[in-house]
């Protein structure tokens, strides 16, 4: 299967680089300095509501984490002499697309369903030349992908190349409060299951509930409701109804790695003992 993940990152193409881009209008003063690293990602970094939800046990267990101040150590030396508009491409790339993007939207929805994933935009010469571009070449004021729409209208039809993108997302949490909704959904949202695994707090999850199942919750309301079920599923499935196997005794493997010395029975060959430790 043929995906276009990458196109946007490597050519400019999502909307916070236009934010952070010359002709930028967008207010994100209230979260940055113009001048900071990553003023162009700091609104994204900082509107999660989930931590509204925890356990002020779990709060306090956080309270010394900071994950802002761990992303700003982990910026190589060499992030700093770029560009805005490529600091905040090299952000897009190490914050989403790698490891949400191509990792939950891509390899584990296709491994699911027995596809491979192909990304020709994330080919190693398409990335090089891109990154040689000017960034003039890639958002020419607030239009995104400039080189790939000149291209494409050479080749396209023109109600193809002309037409907008067009936007998705992700079903929102009221579809897990429909009537036709698996029943597993609130077993794992009750009073009983949440202190069981003890990150969010029963009564202000419960609020949230309440507001998902009426259409009232906004949008980052609505992400923290997904966060809490996939965290409440995860871990009853890794953690709660996890098996934990007694290994073998060394002397009862036929296989063993290492440097480990394989115990031979009477009627176990030399040779075959070398071929199964692979000697």
């Amino acid at each position: 299967m043929i995906g276009g993940d990458g196109a946007d990152e490597i050519f400019l193409g999502n909307d916070v680089f236009k934010e952070r881009g010359p002709e930028s209008r967008a207010p994100l003063l209230d979260c940055a300095e113009p001048g900071d690293p990553l003023f162009s990602h700091l609104p994204r970094f900082l509107s999660s509501r989930i931590g509204d939800f925890y356990t002020s046990d779990f709060k306090a267990a956080l309270s010394g984490t900071d994950v802002i101040g761990e992303l700003r150590a982990s910026l190589p030396t060499r992030f700093f002499a770029w560009s805005p508009l490529n600091q905040a491409a090299y952000l897009e790339m190490t914050t989403l697309l790698s490891p949400y993007l191509l990792s939950s939207h891509g390899d584990r929805m296709t491994a699911a369903h027995g596809l491979e994933g192909r990304y020709p935009f994330l080919d190693h010469r398409v990335f090089e030349f891109a990154s040689a571009l000017p960034t003039g070449s890639r958002l020419r004021g607030l239009h995104g992908k400039e080189l790939l729409r000149r291209w494409a209208s050479r080749i396209l039809p023109r109600q193809i190349e002309a037409g907008g993108k067009a936007r998705y997302r992700v079903p929102d949490a009221q579809c897990f409060f429909l009537p036709t909704s698996p029943s597993w959904i609130g077993d794992h949202l009750t009073p009983e299951a949440l202190g069981r695994v003890g990150i969010f707090s029963a009564s202000t999850v419960g609020g949230l509930v309440r507001r998902c199942r009426a259409g009232l919750a906004p949008l980052g309301e609505t992400q923290a409701m997904v966060a809490v079920l996939s965290t409440q599923l995860w871990h009853h499935q890794f953690v709660e109804s996890a098996l934990f196997i007694t290994p073998l005794p060394a002397a009862e493997a036929s296989v063993l790695l290492g440097d480990s010395v394989p115990v031979l029975s009477p009627n176990t060959s030399t040779t075959a003992s070398h071929a199964d430790t692979g000697n």
